[in-house]
C-alpha cells in the first residue's frame, strides 16, 4: 500500500503524518469505499495510543479525527499540566494548614 501511494500519489511514507489530506486522498484512489473503513481503524487506533476516547462521527475523515484528537489531547496535557503545578502548592498549604491547628490552643471545655 506505502508503494502505491508513494508512486501513484507522490507521498513517501515519512510525510503522512503532515498531509493526512493527500493521504486520505490517496486512500479513496486505491481503495474506494473501502477507505472509510481503514481510515476508521486508523482512527481508532490514533486514539488508542494518545488514550482518548473514541467516539465515531459520521462523515468526518480521517483528517477531521487527527485534528480532533489533537485537540482533545492538548487540552488533557494542559490540565496533566495544571494538576501537577497545583500538587506542590496544594501540599504546601496543607502542611501549613496543619502547623496552624497544631499550634493553636485547645479550647476550653464549655467554650461552645
Amino acid at each position: 500500500m506505502y508503494f502505491q501511494v508513494e508512486k501513484r500519489f507522490d507521498l513517501p511514507r515519512k510525510e503522512i503524518p503532515e498531509k493526512l489530506d493527500v493521504f486520505h486522498k490517496a486512500l479513496e484512489g486505491l481503495f474506494a469505499y473501502g477507505a472509510r473503513v481503514i481510515e476508521f481503524q486508523i482512527a481508532k487506533s490514533l486514539y488508542q495510543k494518545l488514550a482518548l476516547e473514541f467516539e465515531e462521527n459520521d462523515g468526518w475523515t480521517l483528517t477531521d479525527y487527527a485534528g480532533h484528537a489533537q485537540k482533545k489531547w492538548q487540552q488533557t496535557r494542559r490540565i496533566q499540566a495544571l494538576m501537577n503545578g497545583m500538587i506542590p502548592l496544594l501540599a504546601a498549604l496543607s502542611g501549613k494548614l496543619i502547623n496552624s491547628i497544631s499550634s493553636m490552643m485547645p479550647l476550653p471545655k464549655y467554650a461552645y
